[in-house]
């Protein structure tokens, strides 16, 4: 049996992070520091950018990808970015960003990169070293805030609804392509591909997991602060951690070992 890729790692870690956000911007609303977390997520995330360009690609990609999950805290939580798909004008600005990440060069998005080549584009430059963190960290927020309204047109559009047929094509479209995104995540080899991929394959996995709490089939641990869900999530994401060091180590030595009997 093949061990567990970077990208697969990649994957397990950003999945155990990412609801981690909005249960750290729960408890600051219980705290009473609503507020003040606003700007401090802009802070952070605007710290981690700043370091993100001064390190390895893999680091610059892990540091983009909690830059991104520090903005959308701010802007799209505490600061009611989701809720704004009630807006037509809204709808148009992501058509016109959409079309801007499709037609730039330099995009490492998988999906961009195939409408590029199914449409005949080619764009040989990528994003020069230093940029990868802010292109993940945008990546994050965009796909996450575009997820997010979407989800909730299907729930509360008069149109639509909970239990419409727009919901039920949301969660079957994403159950269904889980084991193929997995497999898709354990056929990516670097940390700075996995980092980048996984940000967009848990978020489209996490849809259905989402739907199947608003139907109430199991309590949303994140707004409700399970203490026990939360505290055995942060325990797996410190073995997970662990574990991609371990990863890493074999790796190194393993081109070490080459190296030296070449």
């Amino acid at each position: 049996m093949n061990k567990l890729s970077k990208g697969t790692w990649s994957f397990i870690g950003i999945l155990l992070v990412f609801p981690l956000g909005h249960a750290l911007v729960v408890f600051l609303d219980k705290l009473g520091l609503q507020g003040v977390s606003y700007f401090l997520f802009l802070i952070v995330g605007l710290i981690l950018l700043v370091v993100s360009s001064r390190v390895s690609p893999a680091w610059e990609a892990l540091l983009g990808g909690l830059a991104g999950l520090s903005f959308w805290s701010a802007i799209g939580e505490i600061g009611g970015g989701g809720e704004l798909y009630e807006e037509k004008a809204i709808w148009g600005v992501v058509f016109l960003v959409t079309l801007f990440l499709v037609f730039r060069p330099g995009t490492h998005c998988d999906m961009f990169i195939f409408v590029q080549r199914s449409c005949g584009l080619s764009f040989k430059d990528r994003a020069a070293p230093g940029d990868r963190g802010l292109l993940i960290a945008f990546e994050f927020f965009y796909i996450t805030w575009v997820g997010h309204m979407l989800m909730l047109t299907g729930y509360y559009d008069p149109a639509f609804g909970v239990y419409s047929w727009l919901t039920y094509g949301f969660f079957y479209s994403t159950i269904i392509a889980t084991p193929f995104l997995l497999y898709w995540m354990q056929r990516t080899k670097t940390w700075e591909l996995g980092i980048g991929r996984g940000i967009a394959a848990v978020i489209i996995c996490w849809v259905w997991v989402e739907i199947l709490m608003k139907w109430k089939v199991f309590a949303n641990p994140w707004v409700s602060l399970n203490v026990p869900v939360i505290s055995g999530v942060v325990l797996l994401l410190l073995a997970t951690i662990a574990a991609i060091a371990v990863v890493n180590r074999q790796d190194r030595i393993g081109s070490t070992r080459y190296r030296n009997e070449a």
